[in-house]
């Protein structure tokens, strides 16, 4: 059975690999893509593919490590992950935001501007990698909540209550 499981769950993970790098083929219904002030962006579609690729390489495997190396060292990683990730984000926008800012460009536009070069920075996977720490967090959580509680055992070898021990 764990066989099984390990072939669907690989076929499955190649096909989302495999779907998010033919993203750009796919039409959305975005008529002018992103575009503002500062000039167009690539294609949305692209531009969304290599997120999902981020992501569909980023969150099995930062799964799969939490839960070979253990509960509490699971935690860490999965909460430093999705931290690095958020902190990461703010990051690019802040940055986006002074440079405009500094360039003396219109101040309406900051916002946007941080926030445009977050999504057309997919190099540095920032949401990617706060995604898979809050999917690894959730993981880890379930995984751990169908381990039955380990039973006290008495002085004679009973699981169960331990009265006087």
């Amino acid at each position: 059975m764990r066989a099984l499981k390990i072939a669907v769950g690989t076929a499955l993970w190649g096909s989302a690999l495999w779907a998010s790098t033919q993203m750009h083929r796919v039409e959305l219904p975005f008529e002018h893509g992103l575009c503002g002030p500062w000039g167009c962006a690539a294609a949305p579609e692209a531009l969304l593919g290599a997120h999902l690729l981020w992501l569909t390489l980023l969150a099995p495997t930062l799964v799969l490590t939490c839960r070979a190396v253990g509960p509490s060292r699971s935690r860490r990683l999965a909460n430093a992950a999705w931290k690095i990730g958020a902190l990461l984000a703010g990051g690019i926008v802040l940055w986006g935001i002074i440079a405009w800012l500094r360039a003396g460009e219109p101040q309406e536009y900051a916002l946007k501007r941080g926030l445009f070069l977050l999504a057309t920075t997919p190099d540095l996977p920032a949401i990617p990698l706060a995604i898979s720490g809050l999917v690894a967090r959730f993981a880890n959580k379930r995984v751990g909540s169908h381990k039955p509680a380990k039973q006290p055992v008495d002085s004679e070898g009973f699981e169960g209550e331990t009265e006087g021990v």
